[in-house]
């Protein structure tokens, strides 16, 4: 997985995603026959470290970054609701608190419904949390038992919605 300091390669655009070409020594994978189901256990189970890894690629310039592991105390403080019991969350912010940049990834519990927690972060974030600054773009996106909320610059804010969009795609 890209970290958040990897560049992309100068002719790929935000939107397009790199593709490994097989080894001369690996025999390339097909696709099952539509007869074949793909055995869904054998699919490794994201973690919210890899999503948050992840959806950085192809961003633009951005501050020096620290990661947090969420708690239930400090939960209103990412997400702006109040918490949920069993819920595993992540965040990304600037180390510098003059720098409007925070992207959170929440992974809801089994009966939770991540369209409606979506909404209601929507509903509450506060893109001025800062005092001093305020992201330029709010985005909200959930799929799955995945949520996410990114507060940053409208640039880089559509970059790691999309990548987002994109990983959740391919699950």
């Amino acid at each position: 997985l890209p970290s958040p300091r990897d560049k992309p390669v100068e002719s790929a655009k935000p939107s397009e995603k790199p593709t490994a070409s097989p080894k001369p020594s690996e025999k390339p994978t097909t696709s099952p026959k539509p007869s074949e189901k793909p055995v869904e256990s054998a699919k490794p189970e994201l973690t919210i470290s890899d999503v948050l890894s992840s959806i950085y690629y192809g961003t633009g310039d951005l501050p020096t970054l620290g990661t947090v592991s969420i708690t239930a105390d400090t939960f209103k403080n990412y997400l702006f609701i109040d918490s949920i019991q069993g819920a595993e969350a992540m965040a990304s912010e600037a180390l510098i608190g003059s720098i409007a940049h925070s992207v959170v990834v929440l992974k809801v519990p089994d009966g939770t419904d991540a369209a409606t927690t979506a909404a209601s972060v929507k509903a509450a974030a506060n893109p001025r949390k800062w005092i001093c600054v305020e992201a330029e773009k709010v985005i909200v996106r959930s799929s799955g038992i995945w949520v996410l909320l990114v507060m940053t610059d409208a640039a880089n804010a559509d970059i790691i919605a999309a990548n987002f969009d994109y990983l959740m795609s391919q699950k």
